[in-house]
């Protein structure tokens, strides 16, 4: 357990420290919080734990995030996602799709590779929004255990059920 965890403060760090701006020109002001996780059906052998803000997989390290972020719309996020924002946070966009979550809900899906440490890890952002607020899901990965885990990861976020009220 103990060499885990530097692994999951690393993929925190990575995914909390990410600055959306949304779109803004100045440093924005945007307020994110957790979303909880109980609003999608975990993948089998995903869990809870104290002081991680969604579920995780031990023993492949594989993770699901869920935040909302206040006040912004999906155009917003979707504007956020460019080449510069790539660039500035190291990763590598694979694909973007329309997709529809099982409770037909319209989003957009992103796929996108990175590293940490050295080692090569792939990480599905889903985006589901009203007209007040955005629901940004994030399901991360090492590449390595693509095979395993890929398709329940992504099975598992498109049943996100957002309700933002």
């Amino acid at each position: 357990m103990k060499t885990i965890l530097p692994l999951i403060s690393s993929i925190l760090f990575f995914i909390i420290g990410i600055n959306f701006s949304f779109g803004q020109e100045e440093e924005p002001i945007v307020n994110v919080e957790y979303y909880s996780p109980s609003c999608l059906t975990a993948p089998e052998g995903f869990e809870t734990r104290d002081g991680f803000p969604g579920y995780i997989n031990i023993s492949t390290k594989s993770s699901i995030v869920l935040s909302l972020v206040k006040n912004k719309t999906l155009v917003d996020a979707e504007a956020a996602m460019s080449e510069e924002y790539f660039t500035k946070e190291k990763v590598t966009l694979v694909s973007k799709e329309q997709v529809e979550t099982t409770n037909h809900e319209k989003g957009i899906l992103y796929k996108f590779k990175f590293q940490i440490n050295g080692e090569d890890w792939l990480r599905y952002s889903l985006f589901l929004g009203d007209l007040s607020n955005v629901l940004w899901v994030n399901a991360n990965y090492m590449e390595k255990y693509k095979s395993v885990v890929e398709e329940e990861l992504l099975r598992s976020i498109l049943t996100t059920k957002f309700n933002a009220k």
